[in-house]
């Protein structure tokens, strides 16, 4: 278990003891395990940055930064992409462990002269050391057998409107993006599970003023609340993960205060 609690990430063992992975006062969110379990990928806010980094971290303590690449190409159609990244703030986050540990996805949030704003998706080459562009996207997630990936995408409809909504994006054999939800509600962190041998995808869904936890077949079909959680107490439900037997979901909950202060965050399984 891993939190980021006094700024600095920690971790438990398996009998309650808790260490510290760095010593560092810097503000830490998204810590997430790798495979093996040996080392940690986390969102650090401070240090060289002004936004913040993506860090890998072993248990010894030994981290090291991930650098944005201006050089990188789409995954998509093999295109150059220009991040024009430098001057502006970049906020790196939501890194996900590819099942072999070989990779990390993860997505930035860049402010461009504090006015527009945009979300992309890299993939990170551990053993290669080289990224690339997967999408313009956020809160990925990544299959068990590592070949595709789900996210939530901002597109502007032909009418003007502003839609958020769940994408695929297909590993293998070919390069390949799909949409899976169309509604006119806010749809984001999804995530892949596993329930009674079938595959479902988590997420959660704006539909009635709150987020609440959605499911839905891999192919887009069939969306059915799991959670009113939303509508009942007036929070939000977000980042439902479901656990490996998928007996179990866990995700989160939080309030919006005035002036957008979010507060009241919890845990729920």
């Amino acid at each position: 278990m891993v939190d980021g609690g006094s700024n600095t990430p920690n971790y438990y063992n398996l009998y309650g003891k808790k260490n510290h992975l760095i010593p560092t006062n810097y503000d830490v969110l998204y810590a997430t395990p790798s495979p093996d379990g040996r080392s940690f990928a986390l969102e650090v806010f401070g240090g060289i940055t002004l936004g913040s980094a993506i860090w890998q971290i072993g248990l010894s303590g030994n981290f090291m930064g991930i650098i944005q690449d201006e050089g990188a190409h789409s995954q998509i159609d093999g295109k150059p992409f220009v991040t024009d990244y430098e001057g502006h703030t970049v906020y790196e986050g939501n890194p996900i462990w590819s099942p072999d540990g070989k990779k990390i996805l993860y997505q930035t949030f860049v402010y461009y002269n504090g006015r527009r704003r945009d979300y992309h998706l890299w993939q990170l080459d551990l053993e290669k050391g080289n990224q690339v562009l997967i999408d313009r996207g956020f809160t990925p997630n990544i299959s068990r057998n590592g070949k595709r990936i789900v996210y939530s995408k901002v597109i502007s409809e032909s009418n003007g409107r502003l839609n958020w909504d769940i994408w695929e994006y297909s590993l293998e054999p070919k390069k390949r993006v799909k949409r899976l939800t169309t509604s006119r509600a806010k749809e984001q962190y999804p995530s892949w599970a596993y329930i009674h041998g079938k595959e479902y995808i988590l997420y959660s869904a704006k539909q009635s003023g709150y987020y609440d936890i959605w499911k839905m077949e891999k192919d887009g079909t069939n969306p059915t609340p799991i959670t009113f959680i939303g509508a009942e107490q007036k929070t939000d439900a977000l980042g439902a993960m479901a656990s490996p037997d998928g007996k179990k979901i866990v995700f989160w909950s939080v309030e919006t205060g005035p002036g957008g202060i979010e507060m009241n965050e919890k845990i729920w399984i």
